[in-house]
């Protein structure tokens, strides 16, 4: 119960921050998607079944504060969740860059989602350069997770 309402407060706060403060903050035209760092950080503390459900209502509240689609993000910020979990079991050591090397990994496979599926259901498909997508917003988003996935887990590892 402890862990749920950690996560509840934790999305809260990202939400805010992400609809206000990162608004002004972009690196190569790309915005920060702290809510996918925050999805993938929990998974990867917390585990499978929380991840997904986590994911999913994380995706339902990006979906109603920014999404043109209502269901993309929380599929695919679902997806995600369960996908970090798979692709850390190729790593056998615990080590601070694993987490790092996981949300480039699904920070990858979270843009070629999104842009699929919002492609497939008529959507906005090309909001900023693809390319710059590709490349800047993985790398960013691993950064992110060297500095808050340590903080997450720090608290987590308390709440347990």
């Amino acid at each position: 119960m402890k862990k749920f309402f950690f996560s509840l407060f934790l999305l809260l706060i990202t939400l805010a921050i992400q609809s206000t403060i990162t608004n002004y903050i972009l690196v190569g035209g790309i915005q920060l998607n702290l809510i996918l760092v925050i999805v993938i950080s929990t998974s990867l503390i917390f585990g499978e079944f929380f991840a997904i459900i986590f994911g999913f209502f994380a995706g339902i509240c990006s979906d109603f504060l920014f999404g043109h689609i209502l269901g993309l993000f929380a599929f695919v910020n679902m997806i995600s969740a369960f996908i970090s979990l798979k692709v850390k079991r190729f790593f056998t050591q615990e080590h601070y860059i694993v987490p790092a090397i996981v949300m480039i990994i699904v920070t990858e496979i979270w843009v070629f989602l999104t842009y699929i599926i919002s492609f497939s259901l008529g959507g906005e498909v090309i909001q900023g350069n693809l390319i710059n997508k590709i490349i800047y917003q993985p790398l960013i988003n691993g950064l992110v997770m060297l500095i808050i996935h340590p903080m997450i887990k720090k608290i987590g590892s308390l709440l347990k």
